[in-house]
C-alpha cells in the first residue's frame, strides 16, 4: 500500500510541476530583464526562455530570488538593471579630477565669452569674434590621449542618415585609443568605483563595456549611422538646419578653427570650467549645448559612463569640493532608443 501511494504521489507531482522548464545559468547575452522587467522577492513566473535542449526549455530569472546562491540563474542583464547599486558620484568626480593627468592647464588656451545667449531660443549671432582666442596646438594635440583621440572624428559621416562601415583603419584606431585611455589613472579610479558598485569585474571588463556602449553603431535615421562616441565627442547634423551632439571642447575648437562653426554666445556658466554655448555648425543651429574646458576625453568617458550605469536617462547631480568651496555639478545621460544598450547622449549642464 505504501509503495502504491508513493507511486501515485510521484505521478501527481510530475503532472503539477513544469517538467519542460529547467532553471539554468544564462548562456546567451540578450536584454532579457529589459524586456520583462524586474521582480521583487521570489516570483517563479519572472523568467525568460533562453535555449532549448533535450531536457526542455532553459530559463533565466529576473527576480531577487535568483541571487540566492553563487550558482545564480539570473539573466545576464539582471545585475545591471535590477540590482540597486550606489556610486558616490561626488567622490568619483573629485578623484577623477585630481587624477586627470592629461587635463590641459588654462595657460595653454584662452577664450572670450562675449555676449550672453541666455535666451537661447533667439538664434541671432551676438558675438563678433571666435570663442577661442588662443590655443597651443603643439602642446595640447601631442599630450597623452589627445594624440590618439584626434583622428577618430575623421572616420565619421557628419550627416545622420548615412550608414557607416567600420573600416580596418578605424577599428585599429579605436583599439589604439582605448589602449591609451585604459592606461590612465582616471580609468584605474573609475574601475575601482564601478567594481565596488558591482558594475564591472575589472579594468578589462570596463574596457569592453566602454567599447560596447560608446563605439557600437546603432540607428538614428538609417542603419548604423551613429554611435555614442560619434555623437558626444564629434557631433552630427540631424539635417541641414539642425546640429546635434558635439559636447567636447577639443572638437569645438577644431571646428571653429576650420571655419565650420560660428560661435553665437554663451548660454550659461558653471564650475569647474563649464560653458554653455550656442553656435551654428555647417550653417545648422545648435541652440544650446555645454562643454567642460581643459579635461581629457578619458575623464568624460569615465564620468559619463558611471552616471549612465548608475542613473540612466536622468539628470545626475552631485557636489564637487575644491578647497573650502562646494559646487554642484549636473550632467544628463540618455539611452539609445534604437540600439541595444548604448548611450545616446551625455553632457554637462551649464
Amino acid at each position: 500500500m505504501d509503495v502504491y501511494l508513493a507511486a501515485m504521489m510521484g505521478i501527481i507531482l510530475s503532472l503539477c510541476l513544469p517538467t519542460t522548464i529547467s532553471a539554468a545559468p544564462p548562456t546567451v547575452d540578450a536584454p532579457h530583464c529589459r524586456n520583462i522587467g524586474c521582480c521583487s522577492g521570489r516570483d517563479d513566473n519572472c523568467y525568460v526562455p533562453i535555449s532549448n535542449s533535450e531536457f526542455g526549455i532553459a530559463v533565466c530569472y529576473c527576480d531577487d530570488f535568483c541571487l540566492r546562491s553563487a550558482s545564480s540563474d539570473c539573466c545576464t542583464d539582471f545585475p545591471l538593471l535590477c540590482v540597486q547599486r550606489q556610486i558616490d558620484m561626488g567622490t568619483l568626480f573629485s578623484e577623477l579630477w585630481q587624477a586627470d593627468d592629461n587635463r590641459i592647464d588654462e595657460n595653454q588656451y584662452s577664450y572670450e565669452l562675449q555676449s550672453s545667449k541666455r535666451d537661447f531660443k533667439n538664434y541671432t549671432d551676438l558675438s563678433a569674434g571666435s570663442l577661442f582666442t588662443s590655443f597651443n596646438e603643439d602642446h595640447i594635440f601631442n599630450k597623452g590621449t589627445f594624440k590618439s583621440f584626434l583622428p577618430l572624428c575623421g572616420y565619421y559621416e557628419v550627416m545622420q542618415g548615412v550608414s557607416e562601415n567600420d573600416t580596418s583603419n578605424y577599428l585599429e584606431q579605436v583599439q589604439t585609443y582605448l589602449d591609451d585611455v585604459m592606461d590612465t589613472r582616471v580609468m584605474t579610479i573609475a574601475t575601482r568605483h564601478l567594481k565596488d558598485a558591482g558594475f564591472v569585474s575589472d579594468k578589462t571588463d570596463l574596457r569592453e563595456k566602454i567599447k560596447a556602449i560608446w563605439f557600437t553603431r546603432y540607428t538614428r535615421q538609417a542603419a548604423n549611422d551613429t554611435s555614442a562616441f560619434e555623437h558626444v565627442f564629434c557631433g552630427e547634423l540631424k539635417s541641414t538646419s539642425s546640429a546635434s551632439g558635439l559636447h567636447n571642447w577639443i572638437t569645438l575648437y577644431r571646428e571653429e578653427k576650420g571655419g565650420h562653426l560660428d560661435y553665437h554666445g554663451y548660454t550659461g556658466l558653471s564650475v569647474p570650467n563649464q560653458i554653455g554655448v550656442q553656435y551654428t555648425w555647417y550653417d545648422a543651429i545648435k541652440p544650446r549645448t555645454s562643454v567642460m574646458l581643459g579635461i581629457s576625453t578619458e575623464f568624460e568617458l569615465a564620468i559619463f559612463t558611471a552616471a549612465w550605469l548608475f542613473n540612466p536617462d536622468e539628470v545626475t547631480s552631485f557636489n564637487y569640493v575644491e578647497g573650502d568651496d562646494v559646487f554642484q555639478v549636473d550632467l544628463q545621460t540618455w539611452t539609445s532608443k534604437d540600439g541595444d544598450g548604448q548611450i545616446s547622449s551625455a553632457y554637462f549642464l551649464a
